[in-house]
């Protein structure tokens, strides 16, 4: 699941399509976005927009 939201993550950051992209992560999941910047939601479902 975490190679899913990773490769996800990668087709996104690549500027695949011309809508705005959008990675949805459950409770309890680390993430991480870009170099060194990372999070885990600890209490509910959180949805992050990254934009260009």
């Amino acid at each position: 699941m975490s190679v899913l939201l990773i490769l996800l993550l990668l087709l996104l950051m690549a500027g695949c399509g011309n809508r705005e992209p959008a990675v949805q992560v459950q409770t309890g999941e680390a993430f991480t976005i870009g170099i060194g910047d990372s999070a885990e939601i600890v209490d509910q479902g959180l949805e992050i927009t990254l934009s260009k």
